[in-house]
């Protein structure tokens, strides 16, 4: 069982803009720009092109998960993995095909593996994830063990984990809906199980803002216009990284609260969109 509270603070949101596309590097140029000496064998792929990846870069290791760049910007398996141990000199390569990367959470209709732009690579004391652009409106991530084999594969995206092994997962989002109301859940690396975490029942911020959305909603416009206009549904923006302490096993969050389609249904009685909150949610 958790044990769940809540705090509010007031807070501005920052959103990052997209770079622009540049012409894909070898993999020898990134690895020279990253002041990673070039491996003392021939490696694989060295001197080939490289396209969508992500570079874990510290005092402890560089690790590179990319693909081969293709004709038509084509992005297609294996996914590869190139890691060098700073203190070591030891070089690792690895190649994941398709059936490696079969999505766990994904259990009706065909399967689907998790396959797309590396997005970002991150390390928890014995395991790795590499959080991947899956299609337009969603991510996925994989999990890695020490060794690099794969321990799992899902929908959604890490942004942090517990040194007890409970790991942040964010989950994806219908983007051609009225609402888009953002998610968390706590995802187990022992148990490979996810349970919801946010949002919370009986969370009185969001309890709030439906209660004001509710009074500003005009019910004929709603059914002139087919807007949805359902209190208990808003869309929820959720602001990262995504703070955890494990002393106290707690995690830090901002949110904002928007109306979206029902603002347009709104009298001006001060149901705004831009509500914003921190939300700290203790585990015992």
């Amino acid at each position: 069982m958790f044990m769940r509270k809540t705090l509010l603070i007031v807070a501005g949101l920052a959103y990052l803009m997209p770079c622009g596309a540049q012409e894909n590097p070898t993999l020898a140029a990134v690895l020279t720009e990253h002041s990673i000496a070039l491996p003392p064998e021939p490696a694989p792929h060295l001197n080939a092109r490289i396209t969508s990846y992500g570079i874990l870069d510290d005092e402890k290791e560089f690790l590179i998960g990319y693909y081969l760049d293709r004709p038509n910007y084509e992005l297609k398996a294996p996914l590869l993995l190139t890691r060098f141990d700073k203190t070591s000199g030891r070089w690792d390569k690895r190649e994941y095909d398709e059936s490696q990367l079969r999505m766990s959470d994904i259990k009706d209709g065909p399967e689907v593996p998790c396959l797309g732009s590396v997005l970002r690579v991150q390390r928890s004391a014995k395991w790795y994830f590499l959080t991947l652009h899956w299609n337009p409106s969603a991510g996925c991530f994989v999990v890695l063990k020490s060794d690099l084999s794969v321990s799992d594969a899902r929908t959604g995206g890490v942004w942090n984990t517990f040194s007890s092994g409970l790991t942040i997962v964010d989950g994806n989002l219908v983007h051609f809906a009225d609402v888009h109301p953002q998610t968390l859940y706590l995802y187990d690396l022992h148990s490979r199980q996810a349970s919801p975490l946010y949002p919370q029942a009986h969370d009185a911020f969001r309890e709030d803002f439906s209660r004001r959305l509710k009074a500003a909603i005009v019910e004929d416009q709603c059914r002139k216009n087919n807007w949805g206009c359902q209190t208990e549904r808003f869309t929820t923006h959720l602001s990262y990284p995504i703070e955890i302490n494990n002393e106290t096993q707690a995690i830090a969050f901002r949110a904002s609260f928007d109306p979206e389609d029902s603002c347009r249904a709104r009298k001006r009685n001060g149901v705004e969109p831009g509500t914003t909150m921190t939300t700290r949610t203790f585990f015992n």
